[in-house]
């Protein structure tokens, strides 16, 4: 039995694109499929929707997500002379919003909330020692002038004692 190298090829970028969306990984794969289920439409209406076959949705879904700064070029890469850049775009900007809205609220990120906490402990343990800091100079302050009232009132009456033996 002799194998259809092209048939085989197409069966694999389709298993390779099911294991993609599996996954989760970093491909068009993903965002493609959710973008099928929210709009409630099979793979095959997609392709039909970019006016190209299966397999051709498949390549596309194989690649990774255009980028940000170059999303027009990236695009025109990507569909090569399998589908109209312009249906592509529209599609994966619809697949974008999609995505934007199906995504949770941001969850708190645990190192950002330990770095909030250490910040505040910090801020807490010097506002400790600004106080202690504030008392021992109030304290010395009063020694301080318990020391020159008592020279000082040594001096007002006259020479101690001590001073006169």
């Amino acid at each position: 039995m002799k194998i259809n190298p092209e048939a085989f090829e197409r069966r694999l970028r389709a298993q390779f694109v099911r294991r993609a969306i599996e996954t989760d990984a970093p491909l068009l794969a993903g965002g493609l499929h959710r973008c099928a289920q929210t709009e409630q439409v099979r793979w095959e209406d997609l392709a039909s929707l970019l006016e190209c076959s299966v397999d051709d949705l498949n390549h596309i879904a194989a690649h990774r997500p255009p980028r940000a700064d170059r999303f027009w070029e990236d695009t025109q890469v990507i569909a090569g002379t399998r589908v109209d850049p312009d249906r592509l775009v529209q599609l994966l900007r619809r697949a974008q919003v999609l995505e934007a809205f199906a995504r949770p609220a941001a969850a708190p990120d645990e190192a950002a909330d330990r770095a909030m906490l250490l910040a505040a402990r910090d801020y807490e343990a010097q506002s400790e020692r600004e106080s202690e800091a504030i008392e021992k100079s109030k304290n010395e302050e009063i020694e301080t002038e318990g020391r020159n009232a008592a020279e000082t009132g040594r001096g007002e009456n006259g020479p101690s004692e001590a001073e006169d033996a």
